[in-house]
């Protein structure tokens, strides 16, 4: 990540923290679990709140690529957590599960993405996947009573591979898990099955 490779353990925080460089691997490799921010977030009760990204981040093909975070595993039955009042102004590129703000998510129940928004200017802007992208969350599964609420999307969010295209989320698995309140504004482009402005793909 920009600023961590792994943040893990209980109660962990990252707060108020800025990103404006280019996140990728070296040599032609690929990368998995790359965020702007963070690349990789397990535990309990963690936060990553009011953090930024402006730079540009590329995954080489590698899949779970985010704006703030790459991979958020909270597969624990007590592992929840809070993203909230980030924003991403940068270009993402990535392969499977590629996202404004977070790659992929594996959540059990009571985690929480609030005020998140992803947002196009001239220079950067743009979320580019190879299936299971969105334009604040790629992939979310494993999920109950899961929320994504107050989130915007401006950037143009495309896949030039697989199916699953979302302004806001791409892929949705699990049972009393709901998009709230939140807003796309960016063009959702894709060549594959299941293209929307919201939530591209739903299931439990």
């Amino acid at each position: 990540g920009g600023i961590l490779g792994t943040l893990s353990g209980g109660n962990p925080t990252l707060k108020c923290f800025s990103a404006d460089c280019t996140v990728s691997p070296s040599g032609s490799s690929s990368a998995e679990s790359v965020g702007g921010i963070v690349g990789y977030v397990c535990g309990s009760q963690n936060s990553i709140t009011e953090c930024v990204f402006k730079g540009i981040l590329n995954s080489n093909g590698g899949q779970y690529a985010g704006g703030i975070i790459g991979l958020v595993d909270y597969d624990g039955y007590n592992d929840v957590g809070t993203v909230q009042d980030c924003i991403n102004f940068g270009e993402i590129t990535g392969g499977q599960a590629t996202g404004g703000i977070i790659g992929r998510m594996k959540v059990r129940s009571g985690t929480y993405v609030n005020y998140c928004v992803t947002a196009y200017r001239t220079t950067h802007g743009g979320v580019i996947g190879t299936g299971n992208v969105g334009g604040i969350i790629g992939w979310v599964d494993n999920a109950s009573y899961f929320y994504v609420k107050g989130c915007a999307n401006y950037a143009t969010v495309s896949s030039n591979g697989s199916d699953a295209v979302g302004g806001i989320v791409g892929r949705l698995y699990g049972p009393h898990s709901y998009v709230r309140n939140s807003v796309n504004n960016g063009q959702v482009t894709g060549t594959g099955k299941y293209m929307a402005g919201i939530i591209a793909k739903y299931g439990v």
